[in-house]
């Protein structure tokens, strides 16, 4: 709870957790390619929710990336409203899933 910054692959559950949390991120998709990871990184960084570093570069870009967070150049309470989007966006997906389910079964 206390973190500032979580460095992880960017697996869907673990993404989705730090989302979830509020915490910026830092995810470095894991060099398989059959999950989706480095799309799920690319897309987190593209929303505004942390930083995506590809396997293939330099590790010093993590690095430039932490000292970013330190530094506070990376504003929080933007992160706080891009996680809150995000969350709320995925409810509304859910919420749709669920009543589709619901449609069908009444046609059943």
């Amino acid at each position: 709870a206390g973190s500032l910054c979580v460095v992880s692959e960017a697996g869907y559950f673990t993404t989705h957790e730090i989302i979830s949390q509020k915490k910026l991120g830092i995810l470095i998709p894991g060099m398989r390619r059959i999950d989706n990871q480095e799309l799920r990184a690319v897309e987190f960084e593209r929303r505004g929710l942390g930083y995506c570093v590809l396997p293939e570069e330099s590790s010093d870009r993590v690095v430039v990336k932490l000292k970013d967070v330190i530094s506070n150049n990376y504003s929080i309470s933007e992160l706080n409203h891009n996680c809150s989007e995000y969350i709320g966006e995925n409810q509304k997906l859910d919420s749709l899933g669920k009543r589709i389910d619901t449609a069908l079964e009444e046609r059943i």
